[in-house]
């Protein structure tokens, strides 16, 4: 007898409960996302999440270890969309100048617009903090775990996450996950400065990395700001688009001195 054919029934019964999982998998993320952009991460629970889902609080812990973890994966979705708009955006034809200053107005446009941005990045540095590592601990244990070569291809998108089991390599995947996430948009932020260098639009004497430390700092506080003080810059007449404007300003001076 044919145990191909014998097995088609067991092996159709299998696929469909792995994206019966994979489908409430991404209602959890969904639901989650929608609140984590209202609320701050500590005024959401597991309950809010489990029953907007219409699932139970035991099925969301089969998905997910707890609430970080679920953060975290909300953040390596939200993020995976940006880094497919900045490399869409990425242009040969640019000054490299102009094309970092390109990256920091969508970053001004995508994290007004869309307040979880700054809210997962800034979750980001809390969780690392509360971890008590420092960042490069974290690069070097990917190092070691997935091996310098793996992770340069992961981070240029030579690699995919498929082939790496996060999940066995790592306490917290999702988290590690956002970390790379993270290295994979700072190459394209690092190929925009190097394009800068080349090009001598970009003339500040700080290492590259150490100048897109500065960019991140920038670029997060005035964020920060225009959330914090929306209210009152309202009142006063400032507008976003001001602010934004004059920020980019102040950035361009920075890339040329």
């Amino acid at each position: 007898m044919d145990k191909t054919h014998d097995d088609g029934p067991q092996v159709q019964k299998k696929q469909l409960r792995i994206r019966k999982k994979e489908r409430t998998k991404q209602v959890i993320l969904a639901k989650a996302e929608e609140f984590f952009a209202k609320k701050e991460m500590e005024a959401v629970s597991i309950e809010d999440i489990a029953e907007a889902a219409f699932i139970s609080r035991t099925t969301i812990y089969n998905y997910f270890k707890n609430k970080d973890t679920i953060f975290f994966a909300v953040g390596n979705k939200v993020f995976r969309d940006l880094n497919q708009r900045f490399t869409a955006m990425f242009d040969p034809k640019m000054t490299g100048k102009d094309q970092v200053l390109q990256f920091c107005e969508q970053t001004f446009k995508d994290s007004t617009e869309n307040p979880i941005i700054l809210k997962i990045t800034n979750a980001y540095f809390v969780h690392t903090d509360k971890l008590n590592i420092a960042p490069e601990a974290v690069w070097n244990d990917l190092n070691v775990k997935i091996g310098p070569s793996n992770l340069n291809k992961l981070i240029d998108k030579s690699s995919t996450f498929e082939e790496f089991n996060l999940e066995e390599l790592f306490e917290e995947p999702s988290y590690i996950e956002f970390v790379i996430w993270l290295m994979r948009n700072g190459f394209i932020w690092q190929k925009a400065i190097k394009k800068g260098r080349e090009d001598k639009t970009i003339k500040n004497a700080m290492d590259d990395g150490e100048l897109m430390e500065y960019l991140s700092i920038l670029l997060n506080g005035v964020l920060s700001e225009i959330n914090l003080r929306r209210t009152i810059k309202d009142r006063i007449g400032i507008t976003r688009d001001t602010v934004i404007s004059q920020s980019l300003k102040l950035i361009s001076h920075f890339l040329e001195n």
